[in-house]
């Protein structure tokens, strides 16, 4: 991993990584995930309205690229509908698998991630859970 990789991953962990945000009131969908492999625990919670999603929270005991990407989930989802999140959840897991970049530079942090094997499913366990509550899970 080259020093430009290094710092923008440093970044956005410091950005990211330390968030954890308040429940939201009326979350009418919500379910937990974890990864074994380094003891990350999530728990998103989403307020769906009309099919948009309204609200989107997350509490975690994990590490911070696991906290960094559930903190970009939060931003990245609200307002969008249930099957743009999901397409969102696709276009992650592609990221994270292959070589395709993203236009979106806050999703620059997945290809960095990628670098990274074994934390992968560090990054990716808050878009699975997503995936579980819209429906549109594709394999861990």
């Amino acid at each position: 991993m080259n020093e430009e990789t290094k710092e923008f991953l440093r970044r956005i962990v410091h950005e990211y990584g330390g968030r954890t945000m308040a429940p939201i009131t009326g979350a009418n969908r919500e379910a937990d995930g974890d990864n074994p492999v380094c003891g990350d625990r999530l728990h998103l919670a989403l307020r769906v309205e009309g099919g948009i999603i309204a609200a989107a929270t997350f509490t975690a005991r994990a590490c911070a690229i696991c906290n960094a990407s559930a903190a970009l989930l939060g931003e990245l989802v609200v307002g969008r509908t249930e099957t743009e999140a999901a397409s969102l959840v696709r276009d992650v897991r592609a990221f994270l698998d292959s070589e395709r970049e993203s236009e979106d530079p806050r999703l620059r942090f997945f290809g960095v991630v990628r670098a990274l094997t074994s934390r992968r499913q560090c990054a990716w366990l808050p878009w699975g859970v997503l995936g579980g509550l819209t429906g549109h899970q594709r394999g861990d």
